[in-house]
């Protein structure tokens, strides 16, 4: 079972410190029979804090764990590739990181496990120029020139640029989707510390007969 306590801000630990305090207090009063209605919806509210701490936790280790996802797939592609002189995929050892001077782009430069031979991958080594690589690459690919032709059409084997353009766009729609859902996840992250701030914030301004809890709690 995960650690989530690790994903816990001092928000979160706030409110759990918060929701303690105040269920004790509740539940004496609850017990000397004088608990208000109101207050019986307070003691509702802090007994689901704990729950609300626990999913914002799985929130931000379900991001974690897909920026460490996305950052081990671009190590396995920087580290497989196809070698230009054995002319099959091979793993490559990366030998030093370079910038393309034309478009600014990082790229690698590695050994082949196989042939031994050392060789720029020119294909971008990081996520953000990759999507700018696969971009421009179909623009070129698809864009007519002066002559009227497209690079595909004068690349002497148009059924493998072909292949190439459907590469592009698959890449580019892979981006797409992982980028959106990236986003979507941030955004809920943000939005759910912003809600137990709030909640938080509440609780610390509520003037409630509660005894001394905020000299308890030290949140005062």
């Amino acid at each position: 079972m995960e650690n989530l306590e690790k994903y816990y801000t001092e928000v979160d630990r706030d409110l759990l410190l918060i929701a303690e305090e105040y269920k004790k207090e509740l539940l004496r009063i609850k017990k000397d029979g004088t608990l208000s209605k109101d207050l019986e919806g307070v003691l509702e509210l802090v007994n689901g804090i704990p729950e609300t701490v626990r999913k914002s936790a799985l929130l931000s280790m379900e991001q974690e764990k897909g920026e460490i996802d996305m950052m081990e797939r671009l190590q396995e592609g920087r580290e497989n590739i196809y070698c230009p002189y054995c002319k099959i995929k091979w793993k490559v050892k990366i030998l030093k990181e370079a910038i393309n001077t034309l478009h600014g782009w990082g790229y690698d430069f590695v050994e082949c496990s196989g042939c031994k031979k050392q060789f720029p991958n020119m294909i971008p080594n990081n996520w953000k120029d990759r999507k700018n690589f696969f971009q421009f690459m179909l623009e070129r690919y698809t864009t007519v020139g002066e002559d009227g032709l497209t690079d595909a059409e004068k690349s002497g084997d148009l059924e493998k640029a072909k292949e190439y353009i459907q590469g592009f766009k698959k890449s580019l729609n892979a981006f797409k989707k992982a980028d959106a859902a990236a986003k979507d996840l941030i955004i809920k992250n943000e939005e759910a510390y912003r809600a137990r701030e709030v909640l938080r914030d509440h609780f610390l301004s509520l003037k409630l007969s509660l005894g001394n809890w905020k000299n308890n709690t030290g949140l005062a």
